[in-house]
Parts: structure tokens; C-alpha cells; sequence
């Protein structure tokens, strides 16, 4: 727990500094004005939000009680599901960071607030957002005490299932993994633009055949989203969008924590379908290996390059450094640790038969300058399916 969270539970609802201290500050008194009910609506993006959000005002609102500084009441109220809800709620809307090219074309416009300013946080701020038109919110229609006509502006709401389907939807198959897959193909291609980068043909294969082949006949249709039609949005209207000027290395950070996520998923179902097996994956896998290969922070052409943001590099890289593009090594050796870590992948992937083959795509990859493309070639040549 962190340490301002610990002071304000120590402290009491009466001055909380942490956000969601005074969230739940602000429970305490819509409590003590009546007991009145409420819904709690997150729309953070990531799965099941609602319920990270109701663990975290109930531990503060716990914390309160244990301490002796709110009746036990509140907590009761707070659990109370007829008077106090923490709605699901799946977000869609790629949004990256304020970009130079947007301010330079509103300045050429004669726009007066086209700076973007750039904080000691390293965090931009402009007045202007860069955004797509596309963008999806399905909501759990959850709400106690009513709601405004929410589907009136286009939000679509439905059940707790439904939006956990809507969320795996894009998470597991339709969105998330294909990002994933430029992110760490584009950092060692050298591309800093995910629109330029599906504008190269091998690109583009690579993203379809994970979307459309191995991931979109496992995925569950939550029917208020057709999911090859989202696919089909995403590759021609989304990503070629350059005034969405998304970077693969931006996608990049923190990869580790995504891949059980984005892949693991779908393995999982390979596993669990009778008929499948997830041996008969070609795309997942070399995404896999590429990743292994983007910890090397040496990119195809031999030149080093900054690895973006992980909590693992420190442990990761150590592994791999010491491999020289060209050289004869033994990849088991190097990659075992990391591919048996069932926290990376949600498996470990010499159970399931994978492991060989990510080692036999990461060998190639690292025969030479040029070997992650030429890897890319070769695998679309000999396993891709036309879409």
C-alpha cells in the first residue's frame, strides 16, 4: 500500500489527499446526509475497473472502520449493491500524447492555442487533443438512483457479462494484441509512427493474421460490437489515421506486464478447445519471439536503441546480453528462464509446445543484421492465410 494511502486511513475522511481517499470521503458524507444512493462509474481503461474500483474505496472506508473513525454502517452502505453500485464499464478511444505535427498544422491555421507545453513530469499538456473520431463505451447499466439517457449520446449499455465480453474482446484478439505486435516490430524496424508503420505490406499481414486468424475464432461475440467489423475498423480507418500519431514505442512500455493479457488469453482457449491446439499458432509465437529479441535493445540493423519503460528489463535483459547478431548460441539456454515464467505469459510455454517454437523463430531472428524482417518474411510466406 502506498504511503499517502496509509496516512489518509490513519487520518481519517476529514482532510484526504489522495484521490481516492476523497472519493470516499465524499461517500462518507453523502452517507451521512441520508444514506442516499449512488453509482461509482469507472471508465479507467482497463479490465474490470468497477471492481478495482470498489476494492479500493472499500479498503479505505475498512481502514476508516478499523481505526474507529466511521461506523461500521458506512462500510455497510458502501456494500450494499441496492444503494451503492461500481459499474463495469469497457473504454475505447486511442489517445496519445499532444503531437508536434497537430500544433505545427493549427499554427499554419492561425490558431492562437497550438502550444503544448511540457511539464517537469514529463507529462504534455496543450489545449487541443489528438484523438480518433472512433470510440466505443459500453457501461453496466448498473445505476441506483437513475441515470441520464447515456445511450442517447452513444454509449452502450448492457450487462456485467456483456461489457466483460466487450473487454475481452479488444484486450485479448481485436485490438490490444495486434498494438502489441507493432509496438515491439516497429521499435526494431525502425518506425516511429504506427500509421507509417501498417502502411508497410508486412506490417499489415502480420497484425491481420493475429486478428483475423488466430485470434478472432476463439473470441466470445458480446453481439453489441461485431468483432471482425471492429478488426476491420482498427486496420483500415484507425491505425492508418496520421493524425493519430500513435509510436510503437509508446505501446511498448511495460510488456511484460501485457503479454499474459494480450496472448495468454487466446492460448488459453487453444488449450482448452479440443479441436484446437496451440501448436497451430505461427503469429502469436514470433510475436513472442520478437519481444525476446526487442530486450536485446539492439534493432535489426544492428545499431542500439532505449528499450521503453518495464518494471522487468532490469531482470529481463541480463539474459539476453551477452547474444551478438551472427553468432552461433545456444537460445535455450538464454531464453528458458524467460519463457517458462508463467507470470509474463500466464503459461509456460514449453508445457503447452510453444517454447520450441518461439526459441526456433528468436535463432533466426538473431542470424544476422536484417533477421527480423527477413523472420517476418519467411513466416508470412509459409503460414499466412488470405484474409
Amino acid at each position: 500500500m502506498l504511503p499517502a494511502i496509509e496516512d489518509d486511513i490513519k487520518n481519517g475522511p476529514e482532510a484526504p489527499k489522495n484521490n481516492m481517499a476523497s472519493l470516499t470521503s465524499l461517500m462518507f458524507a453523502r452517507f451521512k446526509a441520508g444514506k442516499y444512493p449512488m453509482a461509482l462509474l469507472s471508465t479507467d481503461n482497463f479490465s474490470q475497473n468497477g471492481e478495482k474500483l470498489e476494492k479500493s474505496v472499500l479498503t479505505i472506508a475498512q481502514g476508516w472502520e478499523k481505526n474507529g473513525l466511521v461506523p461500521s454502517e458506512f462500510v455497510d452502505y458502501l456494500q450494499d449493491d441496492k444503494k451503492v453500485s461500481f459499474p463495469l464499464s469497457m473504454i475505447d478511444r486511442i489517445t496519445p500524447n499532444p503531437s508536434e505535427t497537430v500544433s505545427d498544422k493549427l499554427k499554419a491555421d492561425g490558431f492562437e492555442n497550438y502550444q503544448i507545453f511540457h511539464t517537469p513530469g514529463h507529462t504534455n499538456i496543450a489545449a487541443f487533443t489528438n484523438t480518433e473520431e472512433v470510440h466505443y463505451l459500453v457501461v453496466e447499466d448498473d445505476f441506483p438512483n437513475g441515470r441520464p439517457a447515456l445511450d442517447k449520446a452513444g454509449v452502450i449499455l448492457t450487462n456485467r457479462d456483456t461489457v466483460n465480453d466487450a473487454d475481452e474482446m479488444k484486450v485479448t484478439t481485436c485490438l490490444n494484441p495486434l498494438h502489441t505486435a507493432l509496438a515491439v516490430n516497429g521499435s526494431l524496424l525502425g518506425f516511429n509512427s504506427i500509421a507509417k508503420e501498417v502502411s508497410d505490406p508486412d506490417m499489415l499481414n502480420l497484425i491481420k493474421q493475429i486478428g483475423y486468424v488466430e485470434g478472432l475464432p476463439v473470441v466470445t461475440d458480446p453481439k453489441v460490437i461485431n468483432p471482425k467489423k471492429f478488426i476491420d475498423q482498427l486496420v483500415n480507418k484507425r491505425l492508418p489515421n496520421p493524425y493519430s500519431p500513435d509510436m510503437p514505442q509508446r505501446i511498448a512500455a511495460d510488456t511484460s506486464q501485457k503479454l499474459s493479457v494480450r496472448y495468454g488469453v487466446t492460448i488459453q482457449h487453444y488449450i482448452d478447445d479440443p479441436k484446437r491446439d496451440p501448436k497451430d499458432l505461427h503469429f502469436i509465437p514470433l510475436v513472442l519471439a520478437t519481444w525476446c529479441r526487442y530486450l536485446m535493445a539492439i534493432d535489426d540493423q544492428g545499431k542500439p536503441f532505449e528499450p521503453s519503460r518495464d518494471p522487468m528489463l532490469s531482470e529481463l535483459q541480463p539474459k539476453v546480453a551477452d547474444i551478438k547478431l551472427g553468432e552461433k548460441t545456444d537460445v535455450h539456454a538464454h531464453l528458458k528462464d524467460i519463457l517458462s515464467n508463467k507470470k509474463i505469459f500466464g503459461h509456460d510455454l514449453y508445457e503447452i509446445g510453444l517454447g520450441d517454437v518461439v526459441e526456433g523463430y528468436f535463432a533466426s531472428q538473431i542470424s544476422g543484421v536484417g533477421a527480423v524482417r527477413k523472420t517476418l518474411e519467411d513466416t508470412l510466406s509459409k503460414y499466412a492465410k488470405q484474409i
